[in-house]
């Protein structure tokens, strides 16, 4: 039996219900008022969040699976002390390819919907934009962490499918334990980046706010969460330095 085709027509249809989805989005974060976020953070609570679901377990999930990927990296190196200087120069470089995979993420799906990107973008601007505001930025309480970490098969997807395949580019290259350190570096960054997100949209009046650099990035990342804003400035989440680079940081 012959493969079934899709008409150009239902390909044009499927797109432009895809563009029409975009703009309703769109629309309504634009209109986003604090008493809108409120009423979206009850309706997305009471139909996402599943009734056992246990927000430091989340964390605790994700904060395992990368610590135990960096832990077996490291120890796996044959000589740390025999590692040159030119091998310790992959941890910024892992830094610096791990801010710009963020920044194109964050530009680029995360807030431009397509065919292939659809849950992406939901999950995203749909969602996390209309939970948080530039003026309702703290979470209520440990369950909303599921709107603000990503959720926890996707630390397995990054430490297994994404830092790992990098890793052995590296080591092709390179050689075996500047590999590993490539590895452990750019898992660490995962895990400093899904902390500092959390940090961003913990209450103010708490410890981990209070933080300096989580302070900072509290700000500069509250500039994206202004609709105005949130398709053109501050993609990088506390680290802008792909922003500085491509002329999308504003403060």
């Amino acid at each position: 039996m012959a493969a079934p085709t899709i008409r150009p027509q239902a390909r044009g249809a499927q797109v432009n219900n895809l563009r029409s989805a975009e703009l309703v989005c769109y629309s309504s974060s634009v209109a986003l008022t604090p008493e809108r976020v409120r009423a979206f953070r009850e309706d997305y609570r009471r139909e996402r969040i599943a009734p056992g679901y246990r927000g430091w377990l989340h964390l605790g999930f994700i904060t395992l699976v990368c610590l135990g990927a960096m832990v077996a990296a490291l120890v796996s190196i044959d000589s740390i002390r025999a590692l040159s200087w030119f091998d310790w120069l992959v941890i910024p470089i892992a830094w610096i390819t791990a801010n710009a995979v963020e920044y194109a993420m964050h530009r680029g799906p995360m807030h431009h919907l397509g065919a292939l990107t659809a849950k992406l973008y939901k999950r995203h601007t749909s969602e996390h934009h209309r939970f948080f505001s530039r003026e309702v930025m703290a979470i209520d309480s440990a369950r909303d962490f599921q709107a603000t970490l990503f959720p926890p098969w996707m630390s397995l997807v990054f430490v297994g499918l994404i830092g790992a395949p990098m890793a052995l580019l590296v080591g092709w290259v390179f050689g075996h334990d500047t590999a590993l350190l490539f590895y452990a570096a750019i898992v660490f960054y995962y895990l400093t980046f899904e902390w500092m997100h959390l940090g961003i949209h913990m209450p103010e009046d708490g410890l981990i706010a209070r933080l300096p650099l989580v302070g900072w990035a509290r700000r500069h990342h509250g500039l994206h969460h202004d609709p105005a804003r949130m398709r053109r400035a501050n993609f990088n989440f506390a680290f802008p330095l792909c922003d500085w680079l491509f002329g999308t940081l504003e403060r």
